[in-house]
């Protein structure tokens, strides 16, 4: 099935908001074992310079929506590599 790219773009967003609420979730239930997940999220307020007495939640949910959803395209198009090698021509 073939997508156009902003419905690929968006798709791969809302994989990437998706993985952003659970695993902030689960970080903030067992911070232990998830809290490295959540380091996603002072990306984009790192690189824009902001402190911690800025608001930056919107920001980083953002910027850990949009560091997820590039992860998982980068892991769709690793699998449909490796599913297109191995189809027979």
């Amino acid at each position: 099935m073939k997508f156009p790219i902003i419905t690929r773009v968006l798709l791969f967003w809302v994989i990437g908001i998706a993985a952003t609420a659970v695993l902030g979730g689960l970080a903030s239930i067992k911070p232990s074992v998830f809290g490295l997940f959540t380091l996603p999220f002072w990306i984009l307020p790192a690189l824009l310079g902001l402190g911690a007495h800025d608001n930056i939640f919107p920001l980083g949910l953002l910027g850990a929506s949009l560091f997820y959803g590039v992860v998982s395209f980068a892991v769709y198009r690793l699998l449909v590599g490796r599913i297109s090698a191995g189809a027979p021509k």
